[in-house]
């Protein structure tokens, strides 16, 4: 195999971006704090829309439920607001953590025999990320970012 170039070209300027991209590949931290935000603002929506992150509707609180609260707020989860203000989502290296360390949120993300599902994290209960909705859009931008961190070095925001 040959590799040619044209008239006048050098092949370093290619081997500079090449070393450059796999330079990049080792740390996206400057990517994947770019794309936590906008994980953080899918959490936030689930919540300020009374939605999953897929874009669904959840149930409504029952009436008696309503009557117990606090505030007497028909907002499914909103009660205390703790459980929506201990959402977080974190950019590292080369991942995007995101959860709460409420030990209650399992029951209210998946549902139990009493109370339902009311989704706020974009996980199944397999543990793969959602993809679909406002979900699908966040994590393909999410993507498209670190192509293009890892291509040109620029981020979109």
């Amino acid at each position: 195999m040959a590799v040619s170039y044209p008239g006048g070209q050098s092949p370093d300027k290619a081997a500079r971006a090449w070393g450059a991209m796999m330079r990049r590949t080792t740390d996206l931290g400057p990517a994947m704090k770019v794309g936590a935000e906008s994980v953080n603002r899918l959490l936030k929506t689930s919540f300020q829309e009374s939605r999953t992150p897929t874009g669904t509707s959840w149930k409504p609180l029952d009436p008696e439920t309503v009557k117990r609260r606090r505030k007497q707020s028909s907002k499914p989860l909103i009660d205390t607001g703790v459980l929506r203000n201990s959402t977080y989502a974190r950019g590292g290296a080369r991942t995007i953590y995101f959860g709460t360390n409420i030990g209650y949120a399992g029951f209210q993300q998946f549902g139990t025999r009493r109370i339902p599902a009311r989704p706020f994290l974009p996980i199944t209960a397999q543990g793969e990320l959602t993809m679909a909705g406002p979900a699908k859009t966040v994590f393909d931008r999410i993507k498209a970012q670190v192509g293009s961190y890892i291509i040109n070095g620029k981020l979109v925001r």
